[in-house]
């Protein structure tokens, strides 16, 4: 359970003091709960006038209990446990100060290692409310210069730290709402004639938005919204921490966001509109829970916040609101409508194949060359006749539910169109499939909803190409593929998912004539060759500093070190940009002799840059 629902953010007697100028007003670039491509957003995004080097103060005593340091993630990390059980963690710091920044360089040193993760006992390093503990940075996979905060709870969940009633941040601005999406939820639904997802643009009156009239629709429907919370003075979009709908002012769906299980944080991508997010980027919330949807953050649920339409008009009435309670609405109404088999305008398919994927079904668009409409359908089991769905004059429109039926493919008098299906992967199962030079093996949980999958294992200019379902199925937990290579494969050869017009490396391992890799993405993947070694530019090299931008080609770096007169050097690394510097054990002393650094990229190649200090 990646969330839980706990109420609104009510406001706690418990008193921590805001980590970054306090008593001063302040601004939030993120808040907790927000939608991230791959995660909740865990805690505060506190602003620091895009600029490093902010004193962050301790919200309360306590002990620092864990200090990590790295490339990627949360770059720089403190954790601050106080008497409570509570665990403060202030992230992306460009510096340890005091005790405990000499401690985490020491360690460097003894354990010759640039990266950290130290857990350290309750009575070393006691720290009391507001003192400085480090200054706030950009490291790690942050976007520019900020202080990540989080409250976490003594099973180390998130909690929203807003209902800690901070008196810098102000928010007296209620969510706004841009697009609603409703989307047909079996293949008997309809929305105004046909089947699929549909946008629809919001329009504001005050607090209030709404959806044009005259939304006709028959069946079972799911609702999609994209909005955002607005909070003062900013101008960045923060995430909505409640939603609860009605329908016919009955209470159908509520979705509450003040407590995070981080274990799970990866089920957002059952929460938001996955398909939607790859291909477009926008983030939609679902106002319905899929079945394999693992959260906990629901109630109020009538049948899975799905909305039924038959004979009456139904009315929904959708609240959002923020961890200030400022609180918006949108309404609308969906009116009934008998499904016709003549719909004069077709959207066109987002495919050329001649049919489009949602959920567990499959659109299939012919031209009409007969007046019945018929088709025959093509399954391992036998085939069937099958009439259109509904059409225009010119095309027929078939609607083929997976979940009863897995086709091979579809002919009519205008021709066939064949389907690439292997196989069928239910959620919640752990399950292996064989193919003639492949085996792929989804564990126990990885998928949130059953999955029809493809599947195929070729050469593409002369290189293995294996190409698994599609990159917009989720994964929860990553799955494993081993396959037998069609072309030599090297040392230097390795695993890529294509990602748009870039190739990201996937670990892997070649044992006994068999390639073999883990992955949380779906979609193409490619076998290529890495033989260039890293780039290294010297920005900067002198007695006193070593600085370096460090790139590499395909598969990205794995290890940089460096010394100086045979003399291990600490170096810190920012992969946004590629540099890399040295920090010195003794400040006071000079580095002389000869400078040595070695970058290894992940295929092994090795970039080394000689150079002696005088």
């Amino acid at each position: 359970m990646a969330a839980e629902s706990s109420g609104s953010a009510a406001r706690s007697t418990v008193k921590y003091l805001f980590p970054v100028k306090p008593g001063t007003p302040n601004t939030l670039a993120g808040t907790m709960g927000e939608l991230r491509t791959n995660h909740f957003h865990s805690g505060l995004d506190i602003r620091t006038n895009n600029m490093t080097g902010a004193p962050v103060l301790a919200a309360q005593e306590g002990y620092i209990s864990r200090v990590t340091k790295s490339p990627y993630s949360y770059g720089n990390v403190l954790y601050i446990t106080h008497p409570n059980g509570h665990t403060t963690l202030y992230a992306h710091l460009d510096k340890f100060l005091g005790e405990i920044g000499a401690h985490v360089l020491a360690e460097q040193y003894r354990t010759k290692s640039s990266q950290l993760d130290l857990k350290l006992p309750p009575g070393k390093f006691r720290v009391m409310r507001g003192d400085t503990v480090a200054l706030s940075g950009n490291t790690g996979s942050s976007t520019g210069p900020h202080l990540h905060f989080d409250v976490r709870d003594e099973k180390m969940n998130a909690i929203n730290p807003l209902q800690y009633g901070f008196d810098e941040i102000k928010d007296n601005i209620a969510p706004v709402v841009y697009l609603v999406a409703l989307r047909t939820m079996d293949r008997h639904s309809r929305i105004n004639g046909r089947f699929g997802r549909f946008e629809f643009r919001a329009v504001r009156s005050g607090r209030t938005f709404r959806l044009p009239s005259g939304l006709k629709v028959t069946g079972n429907i799911g609702i999609e919204l994209l909005g955002h919370d607005v909070m003062n003075h900013s101008g960045f979009r923060c995430g909505i921490n409640e939603f609860h709908m009605k329908a016919n002012d009955q209470p159908v769906f509520s979705q509450v966001i003040h407590r995070i299980e981080m274990d799970l944080t990866r089920g957002i991508l059952s929460v938001m509109d996955n398909a939607v997010l790859e291909n477009t980027g926008r983030r939609f919330y679902k106002m319905y829970v899929d079945d394999g949807n693992p959260l906990s953050m629901y109630s109020n649920l009538k049948n899975r916040g799905i909305i039924t339409v038959k004979n009456n008009p139904v009315n929904i009435q959708l609240s959002m609101s923020d961890s200030y309670g400022n609180t918006s609405q949108l309404e609308f109404s969906l009116t009934p409508e008998e499904k016709a088999e003549h719909v004069p305008i077709l959207d066109a398919l987002k495919l050329t194949t001649g049919f489009d994927r949602q959920g567990h079904h499959l659109i299939v668009r012919l031209p009409k060359c007969s007046k019945d409409g018929l088709a025959t359908l093509y399954q391992r089991s036998g085939n069937e006749s099958v009439k259109a769905d509904y059409g225009s004059s010119r095309w027929s429109v078939f609607i083929i539910d997976l979940n009863k039926t897995l086709p091979d493919s579809i002919t009519s008098c205008s021709g066939t169109v064949r389907f690439p299906f292997k196989g069928k992967v239910p959620s919640h199962t752990s399950y292996t499939f064989f193919g003639p030079s492949y085996r792929l093996h989804f564990p126990d949980s990885s998928l949130f909803d059953t999955l029809y999958f493809d599947v195929k294992h070729d050469l593409m200019n002369r290189r293995d190409f294996i190409s698994i379902a599609d990159k917009t199925v989720p994964l929860l937990r990553p799955v494993h593929v081993e396959f037998t290579p069609k072309a030599t494969y090297t040392p230097r050869s390795g695993v890529y998912r294509q990602d748009g017009g870039r190739f990201i490396y996937v670990p892997g391992k070649y044992e006994n004539g068999k390639v073999s890799f883990s992955t949380i993405k779906l979609g193409n993947f490619r076998v290529l060759q890495d033989s260039i070694p890293p780039r290294v530019y010297r920005i900067a090299l002198n007695a006193n500093h070593a600085r370096f931008r460090i790139a590499d080609e395909l598969s990205g770096i794995a290890s940089y070190e460096a010394s100086v007169d045979g003399q291990w050097l600490a170096l810190n690394y920012d992969y946004k940009t590629g540099v890399v510097f040295a920090e010195r054990l003794d400040k006071k002393s000079p580095m002389k002799g000869e400078f040595l650094l070695r970058v290894t990229d992940q295929k092994g190649n090795v970039k080394t840059f000689k150079q002696n200090i005088l």
